[in-house]
């Protein structure tokens, strides 16, 4: 029999620290040597053998699994729940340290199977709402680049503008000769009457 401790991170840049030390003080605890250490820094979205699930695939009945918590193990719920009962029907038992969560062939009774599929989905909705901001601070970040390079273009053509404005042309007209929006020229209009038109008269008097 040996026990193997499983870590993974999604990002090379990330450390296992956190992980190992939850599995040292687990195992000091309950008094179980650590005889393999499986350390992984990957996305749990690659194949189980980037991720070296098939490592653990490979232990045998009375093997146990230390891991620090369920979201180390799988992406999904299907992925969860599939790995783990693979391993278990094997006879190899798994701890899921932060859930206070042991299963094993004769322990996957309708209870621990509940408290399972609930961490599992709970990790899952958790995963989703934190790829979601990303995603969101991405695409705020991106369109406000965008929306200072268009204002950008604006800076220095305000009494062209203001020009154009005295001709009788209409802001549709003028925006989409510059080649921007109708708000982006209002918003630059705003600006530039509340900073650059006062320095533009000082200058003129000058």
């Amino acid at each position: 029999m040996q026990t193997v401790a499983y870590l993974r991170v999604s990002k090379t840049n990330q450390d296992l620290d956190a992980q190992r030390l939850s599995i040292v003080n687990y195992s000091k605890f309950k008094k179980i040597t650590i005889n393999k250490w499986i350390e992984v820094k990957i996305s749990a979205t690659k194949k189980e053998q980037d991720r070296m699930i098939g490592e653990l695939y490979k232990l045998n009945k009375g093997d146990i699994i230390l891991i620090a918590e369920i979201s180390r193990l799988a992406r999904s719920i299907n992925q969860l729940t599939t790995i783990v009962k693979d391993l278990t029907d094997k006879g190899i038992t798994i701890v899921f340290i932060k859930e206070q969560l042991e299963l094993s062939n004769s322990k996957m009774n309708i209870t621990n199977k509940i408290v399972l599929y609930t961490f599992g989905i709970l990790a899952e909705v958790a995963r989703d709402l934190h790829s979601m901001r990303v995603k969101e601070g991405l695409q705020k970040n991106t369109s406000r680049k965008k929306k200072k390079r268009v204002f950008n273009k604006l800076m220095g053509k305000g009494l062209e503008i203001q020009g154009y404005l005295e001709l009788g042309l209409s802001k549709r007209k003028i925006a989409k000769r510059l080649n921007v929006t109708i708000n982006t020229l209002d918003t630059y209009l705003k600006y530039f009457y509340e900073n650059e038109l006062n320095n533009n008269l000082d200058v003129t008097l000058k």
